[in-house]
């Protein structure tokens, strides 16, 4: 059964033979559609007025044996103007009005098992992927960071007990989906009930007070413990993981103090919750104390060479270095703990102009201090000395005497006395700069990743050329602008530009130590202003 609804305007004899013919059409495919009414609305409109419409009918089937519980047509009265009427129908044609798919990375979601959650802050990260663009990622209402390869993410505040998190996704055409999860957050992941016994109590010696400061990353933790009870064990958390088990027979006397402990526990950058929970014959009791750990400020420098514009026609005129190296100085001064006076910044560099840029870092530097070194230009590989070389800007193609090889860049790398040291090359063969292709380990924390130090390399390829329009390029500025967290591994880094770059083009960007440069297992870390 069809409605048709015409509101009351003049309209001349050609227009309604048109708008018959239109309904014919449509009823000759009305056999099909079963409980459905479509509804036309017409407006007053002049003669040289354009409509663009679109009218769907969808029919439900409630057989149990139907594939699908819906099937969709189309009628486009795509325009009216004049005395002519064009008209389409597409009985296939199909509206999306699907939401994107949305892919949750972390936290891991698991059927049947509470995610639980200690910390006040988590970050949600995902992929939503559409057949149209994505317009917005939101999470719990805070909008999400959205890369173009559809890697969204986001830090949510919790609260005690139980958080909804909601993720919804909107595509262009503004289809939406929703993913939802429960996450749990407890004081510790195994809180002991406290006890009411006054004279059960916690006296702590360092840290002494609440939110204190150091600068080491491995903290003694002292305290008296004072009862009447029988101590079976005295249990030490850090940050919502128990760290330290002491039994009855490992507890000392010390001056006043029957049951004194004195444990070695390691901290992560910024703040540290530190919980004492005792255990005796009757009950158990706890408290807990935060501690914030933070380096003594180290000094970040930065040295960027570009080199587009060579001598020897030998060496093509390249068009982005520069380019690239002026955008990640901005990024490095704006967001991170760079400054412009402690930043080298050599456009067509010769070779004695990197070689002295080297050297004016080892007069300035401390063993305290953090170097990152970027160069985009030229590179060469030969293949009789196994060898990989930067090309200056005064290289001479049939002469190596004035190009840098690999020996040689490690060989600066090494000299310099920092603390942690980053090589970002985005030239041709860069890969050949490891002797091992490098590997990274990111399950170590942040702060032993900075106590140890790093002599690593992060390049936009392997032993193969890469275009002169970095795709690496690209992705690593971008990561470094979206990045929300305070501190930042190298490793971190590499891992959320890798299948963006490896996607997009033929180069595999390489993440490593440096051989033979004093290189001790901990990372480069970026510290946001």
């Amino acid at each position: 059964m069809f409605l048709i609804f015409v509101n009351r305007f003049s309209v001349n004899h050609t227009l309604f033979i048109s708008v018959l013919l239109l309904i014919i059409s449509f009823q000759s495919n009305a056999q099909e559609v079963e409980n459905d009414s479509i509804i036309v609305g017409v407006e007053h409109i002049s003669e040289e007025t354009i409509i663009e419409r679109t009218v769907s009918t969808k029919k439900s089937s409630t057989k149990k044996n139907s594939s699908s519980s819906s099937s969709s047509s189309s009628f486009n009265v795509i325009k009216v103007s004049g005395d002519s009427v064009d008209r389409k129908f597409d009985h296939d044609e199909i509206i999306d009005e699907i939401g994107p798919r949305i892919e949750l990375i972390t936290p891991i979601v698991t059927r049947g098992v509470k995610i639980l959650e200690v910390n006040k802050l988590i970050t949600v990260m995902g992929k939503v992927e559409d057949d149209n663009d994505i317009k917005s990622v939101v999470i719990n209402a805070i909008p999400a960071k959205l890369s173009q390869d559809g890697e969204f993410w986001a830090t949510i505040p919790l609260d005690y007990g139980e958080n909804d998190i909601s993720i919804e996704a909107t595509d262009v055409l503004n289809n939406g989906s929703f993913k939802k999860f429960v996450i749990d957050r407890k004081m510790t992941v195994d809180a002991p009930p406290v006890s009411v016994n006054t004279g059960n109590r916690i006296s702590w010696q360092s840290p002494r007070k609440m939110s204190e400061k150091t600068a080491d990353s491995v903290f003694i933790v002292q305290a008296c413990i004072e009862t009447s009870d029988t101590i079976l064990e005295v249990n030490i958390s850090v940050n919502g993981w128990k760290v330290v088990r002491i039994n009855n027979s490992e507890l000392e006397s010390l001056g006043n103090c029957k049951y004194s402990i004195s444990q070695r526990v390691s901290l992560k950058l910024d703040a540290n919750r530190i919980r004492i929970e005792v255990k005796t014959n009757k009950t158990r009791f706890d408290d807990e104390m935060e501690l914030f750990f933070s380096t003594i400020e180290p000094k970040y420098y930065a040295l960027l060479i570009g080199n587009e514009d060579y001598v020897d026609p030998e060496f093509a005129r390249l068009g982005e270095p520069v380019s690239d190296a002026y955008k990640l100085k901005h990024v490095l001064e704006s967001q991170y703990n760079f400054s412009e006076d402690r930043t080298i910044m050599l456009k067509n560099a010769t070779r004695a102009d990197i070689l002295n840029a080297f050297a004016e870092l080892r007069q300035k530097i401390s063993e305290n201090d953090n170097v990152l070194v970027f160069f985009a230009g030229h590179g060469r590989w030969v293949e009789d000395m196994q060898m990989g070389f930067w090309i200056p800007i005064d290289a001479e193609g049939d002469n190596e005497s004035n190009w840098l090889s690999n020996s040689d860049i490690t060989t600066q790398v090494r000299a310099l006395k920092s603390k942690h040291t980053l090589l970002i090359s985005d030239a041709c063969f860069s890969g050949s700069l490891f002797a091992t292709r490098g590997g990274f380990s990111d399950d170590a924390g942040v702060a032993k990743l900075y106590d140890l130090p790093s002599r690593n390399a992060m390049t936009s390829g392997n032993k193969t050329e890469v275009p002169d329009i970095s795709v690496f390029m690209e992705y690593l500025i971008k990561r470094l602008e979206q990045n929300t967290h305070k501190y930042l591994t190298a490793g971190e880094l590499y891992m959320s530009l890798r299948i963006a770059v490896t996607g997009n083009s033929p180069a595999v960007p390489i993440f490593g130590p440096l051989q033979n440069t004093g290189d001790e297992g901990g990372d480069f870390i970026f510290v946001k202003n």
